[in-house]
């Protein structure tokens, strides 16, 4: 099975690593009545949308964002930052994935993915793979961090009321992929009223970077009964 590897997760470990790099290029603006984001999870960024919206929040509707992912702690920020001011959430040009699919999209008071654009997912801190590295135990230094990403993941979506299962769905299905899911499977999980362009689940993700392992998977109708209980996630 394909599984997104730690280090690929996790960034760096803030406490005993290096902080996380910054990416090179990432832009953010004010529009009218939304914060455009482009680029990785950056924690200077989000420095930047936590302003705007300090200075204009009154104003804000929107976060409009094309992102690819990134660090796995910035993009719980961002997703704060979106709960804590009820911002709408629309994924555009190449979409929202992984980290961004995870603490972003799912935060939105209201959900949008426009045309031409992705939502996907390839896991999270509930996949099972967290323990190890390269077939042995973690240092303490980086359990920690993951069970403090674990923690912080919980109670994330215990506000946002999704079923957090959806970042690991594919996973438990055995599909060694990265997944986007269909409007009605997205509400399966909570992720209710998303707003999608017609033929969604017939997009083109050949303008998606690293789109090899990519693909729509449809849901079984029986899919709770073959991925973990909610209990154990």
């Amino acid at each position: 099975m394909l599984v997104v590897s730690l280090a690929m997760l996790l960034g760096a470990c803030a406490s005993s690593r290096p902080a996380p790099e910054e990416p090179e290029r990432y832009d953010v603006r004010h529009e009218g009545n939304r914060i455009v984001y482009r680029g990785e999870m950056s924690g200077l960024a989000i420095e930047e949308v936590a302003g705007l919206l300090e200075q204009h929040g009154d104003m804000i509707e929107w976060l409009d964002i094309e992102s690819p992912g990134g660090e796995v702690m910035w993009g719980l920020d961002l997703g704060e930052l979106v709960l804590e001011h009820e911002l709408k959430v629309r994924a555009f040009n190449t979409g929202c994935h992984s980290t961004c699919a995870n603490y972003v999209f799912t935060a939105g008071r209201e959900r949008a993915i426009e045309d031409g654009a992705l939502v996907t997912w390839h896991g999270s801190a509930l996949q099972r793979n967290l323990s190890m590295r390269d077939g042995r135990p973690l240092k303490p230094s980086l359990r920690q961090y993951v069970q403090e990403w674990k923690e912080r993941q919980s109670e994330f979506f215990q506000r946002t009321g999704v079923d957090e299962r959806i970042t690991i769905v594919g996973q438990d299905l055995g599909c060694e992929c990265t997944w986007a899911l269909s409007a009605e499977d997205m509400a399966r999980f909570g992720l209710e009223d998303v707003d999608v362009p017609d033929g969604y689940t017939e997009t083109d993700i050949s303008s998606i970077s690293d789109n090899s392992h990519m693909r729509f998977l449809e849901l079984p109708d029986d899919v709770f009964e073959r991925i973990r209980p909610r209990e154990d996630a």
